[in-house]
């Protein structure tokens, strides 16, 4: 999955936990002081994106995670190591 879809989708998961649109939202935001999300939110977050790529993300990969470059690196590596089935179809799915 490249780097836009990804981005994109990490946007539309934000937006529908936090309940607001975003005007700014670019790789070298910090995600807790700049887009104001708490460790509740971060979690939320985390769990969306789990679902949703079909990926799993540990606490000890989100330790160096300041920015949402680095959230888009660290997904793009997961869904790297799952291989090419490592898609997504762009749906969410319940928990």
């Amino acid at each position: 999955m490249d780097r836009a879809t990804i981005h994109q989708k990490l946007l539309a998961l934000l937006e529908e936990i936090r309940g607001e649109k975003y005007e700014r939202f670019d790789e070298s935001m910090e995600i807790r002081t700049e887009l104001g999300m708490d460790s509740v939110d971060l979690v939320s977050l985390i769990l969306d994106v789990q679902t949703v790529f079909r990926v799993e993300i540990g606490i000890v990969d989100l330790e160096q995670v300041v920015t949402v470059g680095q959230l888009i690196d660290l997904f793009q590596a997961k869904l790297a190591a799952k291989g090419p089935a490592g898609g997504d179809d762009g749906t969410r799915r319940a928990a």
